[in-house]
């Protein structure tokens, strides 16, 4: 049997913005202690166009995104604090539970780790968080990081929004304002 696909917004190839690519791609399992969420509203911020500016274009694709919400779909042996169905908030660090606990060398969703810019992305279920009240996923709005709850420009979709808050370059083809 074929494992399922997914879309997903990777780097690869140039440096920088230039690198971004949409890209069918196995959909991930959840492992050990992991959930996989589907995502409903991802964002680009800063930290993907750093991570797309510091790669050469040797590197294997890379699914971009640090920030998203969305549905469980799956739990991984192990996972606990989230269930099939539950609608979540992701928190993108990975190893760092606390804010001003910030390891030597940070790790994020997006970089090294496959990020949030997918239609499905496994993440330790620590870092599913319920979504927050008032959040219904109805209204038309820019994303919102879990951390910074900073606008952010674009996600996965046709047209484009541009944000001049991030730059006044319009965002790559097949990219629009996410709506969650």
């Amino acid at each position: 049997m074929d494992r399922p696909t997914m879309r997903a917004v990777v780097h690869t190839g140039a440096p920088g913005v230039a690198g971004f690519r949409t890209a069918v791609l196995p959909r991930p399992e959840p492992g050990p202690g992991q959930v996989l969420v589907r995502i409903r509203c991802a964002a680009l911020n800063r930290h993907d166009l750093f991570v797309a500016a510091g790669r050469d274009g040797t590197e294997p694709p890379l699914v971009v995104g640090s920030d998203g919400a969305g549905e469980v779909v799956a739990l991984g042996p192990g996972a606990s604090g989230a269930a099939v169905g539950d609608e979540v908030v992701i928190d993108p660090t990975l190893g760092w539970p606390a804010a001003d606990d910030v390891p030597g060398v940070p790790r994020l969703l997006g970089g090294p780790p496959d990020g949030t810019l997918a239609e499905y992305v496994a993440v330790p279920a620590a870092n599913a968080h319920p979504r927050p009240e008032g959040w219904t996923g109805r209204r038309r709005r820019p994303c919102r990081s879990w951390r910074s709850r900073r606008s952010a420009p674009c996600s996965p979709g046709a047209g484009c929004v541009p944000d001049s808050t991030y730059s006044s370059r319009p965002c790559p083809a097949g990219w629009a304002r996410c709506a969650c």
